[in-house]
């Protein structure tokens, strides 16, 4: 397996048609925004440096899977988490200029979008923990030129989605929610430390 920048592909015409090709060949039925993001968005939030997709392709040139890094601020309610969580986040966090006392400005990591391929099988190609250690990998090379020690996440109410991000290896843990206007629905909000 070896990683794409789609970024990188950029100017190349023969990479340009082998990449919107791939990506074409894309199918997530699980979560079709994740695949829509993949064949209409992607190669033009990378164009315009909103964030970079990197995609999983196997020796045979095969789409695995793919993800989406940037960056973002956000505002975390420390509230609920554990007394070492917020030292932990207090750590890599600004204050919200006293507004709030457990309200932190955090400068974080966004791992936008992460999936798998179901087309011609290959969703069995790659597995999502081995999706996510090259998304983490990619996001501790940033880490190591930028510094920043947050990543975040929002993922669908899903139990099986959050038990996913949740669990060892991926090691996220829930700082809220949001209710997206435009859907309609529930997107919880995780965090993990480097």
């Amino acid at each position: 397996m070896y990683l794409l920048n789609i970024h990188q592909c950029i100017g190349d015409s023969e990479m340009e048609s082998f990449v919107k090709e791939a990506m074409d060949a894309f199918v997530c039925p699980p979560n079709t925004e994740i695949e829509d993001f993949l064949k209409f968005k992607a190669w033009d939030f990378a164009r315009r440096h909103f964030s970079i997709t990197y995609l999983v392709l196997d020796e045979e040139q095969r789409l695995l899977g793919y993800f989406t890094l940037t960056h973002k601020n956000l505002y975390v309610d420390a509230a609920e988490l554990s007394q070492t969580r917020r030292r932990k986040l207090k750590t890599f966090a600004c204050d919200s200029d006293g507004k709030e006392e457990n309200m932190f400005n955090v400068s974080a990591f966004l791992i936008a979008q992460l999936g798998r391929n179901f087309a011609y099988g290959h969703n069995t190609g790659i597995s999502g923990d081995a999706l996510m250690d090259m998304a983490m990998g990619k996001l501790r090379e940033a880490q190591g030129i930028v510094g920043g020690g947050i990543v975040f996440l929002e993922c669908e109410d899903e139990p099986k989605l959050l038990n996913f991000y949740q669990r060892d290896p991926n090691n996220f843990f829930l700082i809220g929610e949001r209710n997206s206007v435009h859907d309609g629905k529930c997107y919880h909000q995780l965090i993990r430390f480097f």
